[in-house]
């Protein structure tokens, strides 16, 4: 199920915003970047909030570079 909100509340009162954003993750001393993750993004504070079919992208994309790790 996609979320077809475009902003949602954030914890410190601010609205995020819903963008695409790239996080890097060290698996077994290899660094691994995901790119293009849908995610709302807080315009006050920063914080990321990302959507369960998001989450799953990332844990896919991590399995497979520790596979090749």
């Amino acid at each position: 199920m996609k979320i077809k909100a475009k902003t949602i509340d954030c914890e410190c009162g601010g609205s995020a915003q819903k963008r695409l954003v790239s996080r890097k993750f060290l698996i077994r001393d290899v660094r691994v970047e995901v790119r293009d993750i849908p995610a709302f993004v807080c315009d006050n504070c920063g914080e990321v909030y990302y959507d369960g079919p998001s989450i799953l992208r990332i844990e896919r994309k991590l399995e497979r570079e520790a596979v090749v790790a």
